[in-house]
């Protein structure tokens, strides 16, 4: 009995450390679901003050998803004095719900928002019930505000 529980307790220690070890291992991961997530939008409405534009070509809005460079993005704080600029809001058709008919047509969703700010490599990501900012390489910032 002793020995059965020693091999136990062995077994979870060993578990827990290479699990700590891959955290750093996981953040690709983590990256491949935000770019595969964002990746399902259908459509991009971009409004900055009076202007606004909507992006439904499924190659231009594959082409703004890696644009964005989401791998080197990183958490930030934004700067107080930041102003906004750019708005980006992200939509994807609602998922199926079993039983109904595939021709069903199903309304666009918003999935995502993005902020961008004047001058500045930051932007603020809203997404459901969450709000996250990240401080992005100066080539994405010039990208995503002269939309």
């Amino acid at each position: 009995m002793k020995k059965i529980l020693l091999y136990s307790l062995s077994l979870w220690i060993l578990a827990i450390l290479f699990a700590g070890c891959s955290a750093k291992g996981n953040q690709g991961l983590m990256n491949d679901d935000w770019n595969q997530n964002l990746g399902k939008t259908q459509k991009i409405e971009v409004q900055s003050g009076d202007k606004a534009k909507t992006i439904t070509d499924h190659k231009e809005i594959e082409d703004f998803i890696g644009k964005l460079e989401i791998d080197n993005w990183e958490l930030a704080e934004i700067p107080s004095d930041a102003e906004e600029e750019y708005q980006y809001t992200l939509f994807q058709e609602d998922t199926r719900q079993f039983g109904k008919a595939k021709s069903d047509q199903l309304e666009l969703k918003e999935i995502a928002n993005i902020i961008t700010y004047r001058d500045l490599p930051y932007l603020k990501l809203r997404m459901e019930n969450f709000t996250l900012s990240f401080a992005v390489p100066e080539h994405v910032a010039e990208f995503i505000n002269q939309s």
